[in-house]
């Protein structure tokens, strides 16, 4: 005769027992399910397991597991919380469900980028074993662009004071919430640096800007032009 045996008898605050009850018939341990959950209603949840099976298995189980784990979701840099949704293992019958599904995530506009974690809460059941599963909230760079303005020189003169505009910014953000030193290189339109640019042929050059990072935005640098023009030419 196969043998069972009674453990994790578990009460509705999380804490549980162990009853051991060697060769039992089956029917005889569901009868004693029965009568200890009539007696306490605390007592949640009964797995019975077969002994005599290779595997163990279980045999029989008074609470049916559910598992409910919480969406990943991906917003922008400076984006509102987003609405959280959840994915049950199994689908839940009317009425079986108490209280409302919550989330817990720490995030908050303007937070920065990088990963939250999104915990859901307030449900309980009577007839399902809940395991609640946390899910991530993921806070993408937003994408900055910082373009060079076109500037003119005379071929032997001065460099031009280069400049720069900023696209992309969230409300209420500038250039001093960037790290780093901005700076400006020449290049040649084949893209060869150029190291002295006073001493550069007149033409056309590439004012490529550089120097500046940041963890909450994905910085585009787009290049403006330098026209050279030749000395004595208006």
């Amino acid at each position: 005769m196969p043998k069972y045996i009674t453990i994790g008898i578990k009460h509705s605050d999380g804490t549980a027992v162990i009853l051991k009850q060697p060769s039992v018939l089956l029917s005889e341990q569901r009868a004693y399910i029965d009568s200890i959950m009539e007696y306490d209603p605390t007592y949640k949840a009964m797995y019975i397991f077969d002994l005599d099976a290779a595997d163990k298995k279980c045999v029989f189980a008074s609470e049916i597991a559910l598992t409910v784990t919480a969406n990943n979701k991906s917003i922008v840099y400076g984006d509102s919380k987003p609405s959280f949704t959840a994915t049950y293992s199994v689908t839940p019958t009317s009425g079986d469900i108490s209280g409302t599904l919550a989330y817990e995530c720490s995030y908050k506009k303007g937070d920065d980028a990088g990963t939250y974690t999104v915990t859901p809460k307030g449900i309980t059941s009577d007839k399902y074993g809940i395991t609640l599963v946390a899910g991530t909230l993921t806070v993408t760079k937003k994408a900055l662009t910082i373009a060079a303005a076109d500037k003119e020189m005379t071929a032997g003169g001065s460099a031009p004071e280069n400049a720069v505009s900023y696209s992309g910014f969230i409300t209420g953000e500038d250039e001093s919430d960037l790290t780093g030193t901005l700076a400006f290189e020449y290049q040649t339109t084949e893209g060869e640096a150029v190291a002295d640019i006073t001493a550069a042929e007149a033409g056309t050059y590439k004012i490529v800007p550089k120097g500046l990072t940041s963890g909450n935005y994905e910085i585009s640098f787009v290049a403006g032009t330098l026209t050279i023009n030749a000395a004595g030419q208006e």
